[in-house]
Order: structure tokens, then C-alpha cells, then sequence
């Protein structure tokens, strides 16, 4: 069995933001991407969501922080068919990025070393 999988790890920090926009875009994005077998998610008070996508492939996990305008995802895929670059560029340019962080880590290999690849991703 291969266990090898791809986790895509985003930072982004927008110059605006709309919680209620962008989980509605990323319910899109996700949906169009995946085979979305559950999602859940949980309002912080006063703001903040947390959402998470069960996927038959493995997970998608979006924090979103509106009083700093800063949004986490991370994407955990074991097929390696997605074009995961694409799918980040999609999600960074929801809205208007003002910066953004972005990785791609190698998972279940038994070697010690972290194997990483990052890309650029134009605007």
C-alpha cells in the first residue's frame, strides 16, 4: 500500500476580507476539486471559523481569523494526480492577498528528512 501523500500548507493575509465570502467561495473551490464525503465546521465568538472537509482522498482544514484578515489551509491529499498548485492559487486569490506563505511537504516517507517543495505562485 502506498501511504505517500502531499500536504499543502497555506498562510495568506488579505488586504480585505469577508468570512461569510470566503467560505462560500471555498466551499466552491473544494466542491469542484474533491469528492467531499463530509464537512464540519465551528464559529468561534465574536469571529472566526474553523471548517473541515472529510474527502475521499484525505482532508482540506480552513482557519479563518477576520480581525487580522489572515486565513489558514491546509490540504492533506494521498492522490497524487491534484494539480495542488493550481488549487492555491485558486484559494490565495479569493481575495485581494496582501501576503501569503505557501508549502508543500512530502508525507509518509520513513526517511528522516522532511522532504519539501515550494512553489511560486504569480499574482
Amino acid at each position: 500500500m502506498d501511504t505517500l501523500g502531499r500536504h499543502l500548507i497555506l498562510d495568506i493575509w488579505y488586504s480585505s476580507f469577508s468570512e461569510e465570502i470566503f467560505q462560500k467561495k471555498m466551499d466552491i473551490i473544494v466542491n469542484q476539486n474533491f469528492q467531499v464525503v463530509q464537512s464540519v465546521s465551528h464559529r468561534f465568538s465574536p469571529q472566526g471559523e474553523t471548517r473541515v472537509y472529510i474527502l475521499s482522498e484525505s482532508h482540506v482544514a480552513v482557519h479563518t481569523y477576520p480581525e487580522h484578515r489572515y486565513v489558514s489551509v491546509d490540504i492533506y491529499i494521498c492522490n497524487s494526480a491534484y494539480d495542488l498548485k493550481s488549487i492555491a492559487q485558486s484559494v490565495i486569490k479569493i481575495f485581494p492577498a496582501s501576503d501569503y506563505r505557501e508549502r508543500t511537504v512530502q508525507r509518509g516517507s520513513k526517511s528522516l528528512e522532511s522532504r519539501e517543495k515550494t512553489f511560486e505562485i504569480s499574482q
